[in-house]
């Protein structure tokens, strides 16, 4: 495996953290967000057994959205930034961080997964039912092992408990692509010392 083959992979895994990141800021700031990219995120949580990264997501292509909120990020010159998705993003990184230190956080995560996935058999992706069960999932185990991501939008988007439960269902999502990315061997040290190999993977990926 070529260095930049690994870096492709890492940033198929953090771009997916960004577009999980956007998601969330459509919701938040529109009431509903694509739904083609929410069911990439909420389908990427249930694939627990990929062949290779872009498998989670579907293929490449599925995070060509993540890729370009990605490269304002890393290449600020290349297009403005949404600081909305910028700060979800770098706080999703942060839970990351904490959920790997929390003695038996993963194993509670990897049980209620599988009970996700078993439900899945009776129930659509996107139904109500099984959007709630992933936002509980988020709820019970992720948010409590750090600080609260301030979701910021209209109250009137905000307040819908269908709403809250994609929100909280997608930053999940965004977590999942985070501990992906750091099993890739994905860390801060990177956005210093690899930051052009960042941006050229970044790139492939948008015009893949």
């Amino acid at each position: 495996m070529t260095d930049m083959s690994i870096y492709g992979e890492r940033m198929i895994a953090l771009s997916a953290v960004c577009q999980s990141a956007y998601v969330v800021s459509q919701i938040a700031r529109n009431g509903n967000a694509d739904q083609d990219l929410l069911e990439i995120s909420l389908n990427s949580i249930l694939l627990t057994e990929p062949d290779d990264t872009a498998d989670v997501f579907g293929g490449i292509g599925n995070v060509r959205t993540g890729a370009r909120h990605l490269l304002s990020h890393i290449e600020p010159k290349s297009q403005p930034r949404n600081m909305d998705v910028f700060r979800y993003s770098v706080a999703l990184l942060a839970l990351e961080r904490r959920l790997r230190k929390a003695n038996g956080a993963f194993a509670a995560l990897a049980e209620r997964i599988e009970h996700s996935k078993r439900q899945l058999a009776h129930s659509e992706l996107l139904d109500d039912q099984m959007i709630s069960g992933l936002a509980s999932i988020y709820s019970d185990i992720v948010s409590p092992v750090g600080q609260r991501i301030q979701v910021a939008g209209a109250p009137a988007n905000l307040k819908p408990t269908a709403n809250q439960n994609k929100i909280r269902a997608t930053l999940l999502a965004g977590v999942r692509a985070a501990v992906l990315w750091r099993q890739l061997g994905g860390n801060r040290l990177q956005f210093l010392l690899g930051r052009k190999k960042m941006v050229a993977a970044t790139k492939s990926i948008i015009s893949f």
